[in-house]
């Protein structure tokens, strides 16, 4: 039994090379119990070498040539034993390679899309002081914008896409723009009242042109035909020709007074402040005292090259004899050298009746005391080019 245990603690080193040394006998022959199957725990893979057996001091074992077999086919056994176990390994787990094409696809489509959500949200993210495109709400000149400025919202139209637009009430369509031919350019458009009360423009409302996404011009849209219910009228802006040929976008908005920005006025004459505005042949001085609007100049001039001369000629002799007998507007007629005419009204608000402007239906012909910032903006969007 000593022996046994012996033996089930010798560690049989595999794949040993058998030595050439005789063996001692011993003085009592040992027979090797076959091997057990065992599994180790971490065995290590060595080169296989035949186990060396224990033997005691004295005399050399015989062995038959069975025993020797016996025993070889015995290592044989428990080395093939334990290489199993070596190695059965578990295979390693690959990664999915339909889950990485699908990472990377929306990883590169995020990426790409970036742009148009921080333009379509960026508003959003304004709100909350992370600002992606900061830009003024009402710029300085309505006329002169910065050309980097982005459109901040989506409300943008398309005039190719012939896109009608509804606020408050009123469907704004039918827009069609015209090259007038004589360097000049307009656009006409309907404008319908779906409301139950009368619209009368005294609200202001604005068209924005867009080239692209940046800003080139700020409209105003008026009528002196007030709308009624159900009703429509149609409406003619002046066009720059940048506004003519690149303006294919737009937008309408709805802007107050208080919106406008402040001006400071640098021309004087005499006791006035002075705002020039003009427009191909017409040119308009407007005079302020503290910034309140006082007294107007209206000069236009036509040439006698002009197609229309002589109905034009006709119309602004009507409108200087309509004007003498009304109170603080005086109007006269005046051609030079056969090359054509001038018109020059010279209007006293503190004296001519609001009424009697209305009459005339020019909306360049603004109130007693209005403010030189309203003056400036509106002319502007006009067309007008005011310093």
């Amino acid at each position: 039994m000593k022996n046994e245990e012996e033996n089930k603690n010798v560690e049989v080193t595999p794949e040993v090379q058998p030595t050439t040394e005789e063996v001692k006998p011993t003085e009592t022959p040992v027979e090797l119990p076959a091997a057990k199957e065992t599994t180790p725990e971490e065995p290590k893979v060595e080169e296989t070498k035949e186990a060396t057996p224990e033997v005691g001091i004295g005399e050399e074992i015989p062995m038959s040539e069975e025993e020797k077999a016996a025993k070889l086919a015995a290592q044989a056994q428990n080395f093939n034993s334990k290489e199993e176990v070596v190695y059965q390994m578990k295979a390693e787990k690959g990664a999915n390679p339909i889950g990485v094409l699908i990472f990377f696809a929306l990883l590169i489509g995020f990426v790409f899309f970036l742009p148009k959500i921080v333009s379509k949200y960026g508003s959003l993210f304004d709100q909350k002081h992370i600002y992606f495109n900061p830009a003024t709400k009402v710029p300085d000149d309505p006329g002169t914008t910065d050309p980097s400025e982005p459109i901040e919202d989506k409300d943008i139209h398309s005039f190719a896409k012939s896109d009608k637009v509804k606020i408050d009430g009123l469907t704004f369509l039918n827009f069609v723009k015209t090259n007038l031919n004589n360097g000049q350019y307009a656009l006409t458009f309907s404008v319908m009242n779906e409301n139950e009360t009368l619209f009368d423009f005294s609200t202001k409302y604005y068209m924005e042109l867009y080239a692209g996404d940046i800003k080139i011009g700020n409209k105003l849209i008026h009528s002196y035909e007030s709308i009624a219910p159900k009703s429509a009228v149609q409406v003619t802006i002046s066009l720059t020709k940048e506004e003519y040929d690149s303006g294919g976008n737009f937008k309408i908005v709805k802007r107050t007074t208080d919106e406008y920005p402040e001006v400071t006025l640098l021309e004087t004459d005499d006791e006035y402040d002075k705002l020039t505005c003009e427009k191909d042949n017409n040119i308009m001085v407007y005079y302020f005292k503290d910034g309140l609007l006082e007294k107007i100049t209206d000069d236009t001039r036509v040439e006698k090259t002009a197609a229309d001369y002589q109905a034009q000629l006709a119309a602004a002799n009507a409108l200087s004899e309509s004007t003498r007998a009304v109170e603080g507007v005086d109007s006269n007629v005046i051609e030079t050298n056969q090359s054509g005419f001038n018109i020059k009204t010279n209007i006293d608000l503190s004296t001519a009746q609001p009424s009697t402007l209305t009459a005339l239906k020019q909306y360049k012909y603004f109130i007693f005391h209005e403010k030189a910032k309203i003056v400036k903006y509106e002319m502007t969007a006009l067309t007008y080019k005011c310093s």
